[in-house]
C-alpha cells in the first residue's frame, strides 16, 4: 500500500487555511480507501492464496489447466494454480501424473509396466484414498488420463478399500476407465 502524508503533497498556505486543511484530509481519507480497494483488488487477481474461487476457475481456464477439477475443494484448486507452470513443464511423465493426482487424492501411485508385467507404455493407478461414490473414482481417473503422455495407456485404476473385519481388496476399474476414455472423446 502506498503511505503518504497529505501535509507533505499539500501547498503549505493550504494547510494554513482552516477550510484548505478539512479539504486535505477529506481528500487523504477517500485516498487512503481507495489505495485500500486497490490492494485488495491487486491481491485477488495475483496471490493465489486470496483469490475467490470464481477467479480460481477463470484463471485455470486461462492457463489451460487440464487436470483442473472444479467441483474440487478450493484448496486444491489453489495447488492445481500454484504448481501449473512447473507440471505443465513436465506434463506426460509419471512425476507429472502422480504429482498431479497426489493434489486431489491423497494417495496417488502410478504402477508402471515392467512393476506387473503389462506391455511396454502401459500403466496403471492406484489409490486407496478416493472420494466416497463413483464421482471420485471418475474424478481421479480423468486427471491420470489428463496428465499422462499420449502415447501411454491407462490399463486402469485400481482403487484399494478396507472390507469389515480389516480385509483389503482392490477394485479394478478397467471397465470404468474405457468409459470415461469414451466419454473423454465425445465431449
Amino acid at each position: 500500500m502506498v503511505d503518504f502524508r497529505i501535509e507533505e503533497l499539500t501547498p503549505r498556505f493550504l494547510m494554513e487555511d482552516r477550510n484548505g486543511r478539512a479539504m486535505a484530509r477529506a481528500i487523504e481519507a477517500g485516498l487512503r480507501a481507495m489505495c485500500g480497494v486497490i490492494a485488495k483488488s491487486a491481491a485477488e487477481a495475483i496471490d493465489i492464496d486470496e483469490m475467490p474461487e470464481w477467479r480460481l476457475d477463470e484463471l485455470a481456464r486461462e492457463m489451460d489447466v487440464p487436470w483442473y477439477i472444479t467441483d474440487a475443494e478450493i484448496e486444491a484448486k489453489r495447488a492445481a494454480i500454484r504448481d501449473a507452470y512447473q507440471a505443465q513443464a513436465r506434463i506426460g511423465t509419471r512425476w507429472a501424473v502422480e504429482h498431479i493426482a497426489k493434489r486431489f487424492f491423497v494417495d496417488a501411485i502410478i504402477d508402471e509396466w515392467w512393476a506387473y508385467g503389462a506391455e511396454p507404455y502401459h500403466f496403471r493407478a492406484r489409490t486407496p484414498a478416493v472420494q466416497e461414490g463413483t464421482r471420485g473414482a471418475r474424478d481421479f481417473a480423468e486427471v491420470v488420463e489428463r496428465t499422462k503422455n499420449t502415447r501411454s495407456v491407462l490399463d486402469g485404476v485400481l482403487i484399494e478399500m478396507t472390507m469389515p473385519g480389516g480385509a483389503m481388496c482392490a477394485a479394478a476399474l478397467l471397465q470404468y476407465a474405457q468409459i470415461i476414455k469414451m466419454g473423454m472423446k465425445g465431449a
